[in-house]
């Protein structure tokens, strides 16, 4: 039998995006329900950019080798795919 999928949605210490400075205070966690810690992943719900949360809570991009780790990784793309169709429906 196939586990369920939890999403759980955690607020965060306000920041911006490194990506497109949008200011930042919430991530949604998927399959883990656990708040986010170092070294887990995120994607920015308004400009689609992958993210590293940092051990201080912030969010970092992420390096050339985890960028190259995170191209192949299927869970990853699903998440930016879906932002990608939240800017489609919401900016037509």
């Amino acid at each position: 039998m196939r586990r369920p999928v939890i999403f759980s949605e955690h607020r965060v210490r306000e920041q911006r995006c490194p990506s497109c400075a949008t200011p930042l205070d919430g991530a949604t966690s998927v399959g883990h329900g656990h708040r986010p810690n170092a070294g887990d992943v995120t994607v920015c719900i308004y400009c689609g950019a992958i993210l590293i949360f940092t051990a201080r809570g912030g969010l970092r991009p992420p390096t050339p080798d985890e960028r190259a780790e995170l191209a192949a990784d299927p869970t990853v793309q699903r998440a930016v795919k879906a932002v990608a169709v939240v800017h489609r429906k919401f900016h037509q």
